[in-house]
């Protein structure tokens, strides 16, 4: 594995989360005509593919836990790690024994 300097990373970190930021907004815009075509070939008409449209993308915001896991062990949870900034902010840092999962 490749060991990157942290002061180099903390670099890289605000353009990294500039162009994911971006992209988030732009995708949707990108793959609406794609998705809107996919619904309709479903024999939906344009309002009720619309409005699917609509809830799939906000019910991408929910996550509903179905089931907790209990560790016999500690898990830090970094809530930035997945976005490689995991010493980026350690106040935000987390000890769980719980873990949901869907």
């Amino acid at each position: 594995m490749i060991e990157i300097n942290p002061e180099r990373r903390q670099m890289f970190a605000l353009p990294i989360l500039i162009i994911a930021a971006m992209l988030v907004v732009l995708f949707p815009f990108l793959f609406a005509e794609l998705m809107f075509t996919g619904l309709t070939k479903l024999h939906l008409t344009p309002s009720t593919a619309l409005a699917c449209m609509i809830a799939i993308f906000v019910g991408g915001f929910f996550s509903i836990p179905i089931k907790s896991v209990v560790r016999d062990w500690d898990v830090i949870e970094g809530p930035l790690a997945v976005y490689g900034l995991s010493g980026f902010w350690p106040q935000l840092r987390r000890l769980r024994r719980t873990q949901s999962s869907l």
